[in-house]
């Protein structure tokens, strides 16, 4: 229908960092949206301030408090963050399930969120035992290639202490055509900022995404 037309839209948007783009404003909650962009893109602190703009019902929506979360921690709060997941899922601690139009919004990259979270705020042992739960969930699906997939392995990996083997992951998801612009938004990949393959994976993300940009006439 017309909604699954938009969702595709939008997603073609991001991904070509469009966020000027008319499409949004035919979304459901177009501030939303472009806040959602604006955390996906790496700029925390705006997201978050377009957050507290948003009307009050819309601040109170589950998929708007899970990314304000993610906002949150790259804008080095854990607490805040941990009450907004709080709050959208009314303490329950989620793992399974996928969603679009942002992989960094599943159950178990958020779940994965608290585990990096909960080590900050020094909970080691609840740390410990929800990334276990995670990495029995991430080994039954590790063969799978569905969108997102790969930013929950490649984080499992940096928290199971293999940021090697989580580049390999991202990599292996670059050449197969399953990584998005947001995974460097990411609050766990973010430790990986300075490795020299991660940052040339950034590069090489950038340099496709303005290549096709400069096809449709966009600036870089």
């Amino acid at each position: 229908g017309d909604e699954n037309l938009n969702v595709e839209q939008f997603i073609g948007v991001l991904r070509l960092w469009r966020f000027d783009s008319p499409v949004i404003d035919t979304m459901r909650s177009p501030d939303a949206y472009r806040m959602f962009l604006t955390s996906w893109r790496g700029n925390s602190e705006e997201a978050l301030a377009m957050y507290a703009s948003l009307p009050a019902p819309l601040q109170r929506v589950p998929i708007v408090l899970e990314e304000r979360s993610i906002a949150q921690i790259n804008a080095d709060d854990c607490e805040g963050a941990m009450a907004s997941l709080n709050e959208a899922h009314g303490s329950e601690v989620r793992i399974y399930g996928q969603v679009r139009p942002s992989a960094l919004r599943s159950n178990a990259n958020l779940a994965l969120n608290r585990v990096f979270c909960w080590r900050k705020m020094g909970l080691e042992d609840e740390a410990d035992a929800l990334l276990q739960r995670v990495d029995e969930y991430v080994t039954r699906v590790r063969n799978s290639a569905y969108l997102g997939y790969f930013t929950l392995d490649a984080k499992t990996r940096v928290l199971n202490g293999d940021p090697e083997g989580a580049i390999d992951v991202l990599e292996l998801a670059w050449n197969r055509h399953d990584v998005e612009f947001d995974v460097f938004a990411d609050p766990v990949l973010r430790t990986l900022n300075g490795e020299p393959r991660f940052e040339q994976l950034r590069k090489t993300l950038a340099d496709h995404v303005n290549r096709e940009r400069a096809e449709l006439g966009w600036a870089a």
